[in-house]
Formats: C-alpha cells, sequence, structure tokens
C-alpha cells in the first residue's frame, strides 16, 4: 500500500483517482487543484506520502514544473504524470524530470492499477507504448 498526494485541476479526475487508489488498497492522503497548492502542501508535509500524481496542464503551475521541484527537493516520492496529452515529447521530458509513470485519460481502473503496480518498484519510465495503448 502506498500514499498518495493527487494533483489536478479537474475535480471528476481527483474523485476518479481517489476512488480507483483506496479500491486498489492505497490510502489517499489529500489532494490538490493547483501547483501552487501543491507545493504548499508538499514544503510541510512530504514525509507522509509515497507518491504524488500531477496533471500536466493545469493554470498557474503546470504538472511539469511540480515534477521537477519533486525531482530537486523531495526524490523519496514517486512521480507520476496523468495527463490527456499522449504526446512522445512530453513522456521523455516527464522522464528526464524523474516521473516513474504516465498515465493517460481517460482513467481506466485496471490500467491504472496495473501501472502503479508495476512502478511501485522502479523510478524511470519509457516512451513506448504498450500493447493496451497507454504510454509506459
Amino acid at each position: 500500500m502506498a500514499r498518495f498526494y493527487l494533483v489536478d485541476d479537474s475535480l471528476f479526475v481527483l474523485t476518479q483517482l481517489t476512488q480507483i487508489l483506496q479500491k486498489g488498497g492505497h490510502q489517499v492522503v489529500g489532494s490538490a487543484q493547483s501547483g501552487e497548492d501543491a507545493l504548499r502542501f508538499l514544503d510541510e508535509h512530504a514525509g507522509t506520502i509515497d507518491a504524488i500524481t500531477l496533471d500536466i496542464t493545469m493554470p498557474g503551475l503546470d504538472g511539469m514544473e511540480i515534477l521537477g521541484r519533486i525531482h530537486q527537493e523531495w526524490p523519496a516520492i514517486m512521480p507520476l504524470i496523468v495527463s490527456g496529452l499522449a504526446k512522445r515529447d512530453l513522456v521523455l521530458e516527464a522522464g528526464r524530470l524523474g516521473a516513474a509513470g504516465y498515465l493517460i485519460k481517460p482513467l481506466v481502473r485496471e490500467r491504472v492499477l496495473e501501472k502503479i503496480a508495476e512502478v511501485l518498484g522502479t523510478q524511470t519510465i519509457t516512451a513506448e507504448s504498450g500493447s493496451n495503448g497507454e504510454l509506459q
């Protein structure tokens, strides 16, 4: 079981991810709808989480900017990108910035849980498309 913090500007996605993670036996310790709120949480509570999900496209600080900060300041946290954008250059950039995985919206419960199980033991991503159409 991992302790997750979720960051997405969509309340629907936050609710969906919370349900998927909890049904998969994980704990969701909180969420934010902005990058600024996420960084405030991390400044005070980074030690209370194992993993964070980040949307790429958000107003203000986007997921890639937060990803860079996590990689520098909180390297023990496993970041996962959750995005509707499946562009190869974004996947490669996310990997360079330390993302452990890249999930593509719309989210499918089984795929999310499979990817999380896969990356819990690894810290790198590849930019190859998996058999289920999901970038891995």
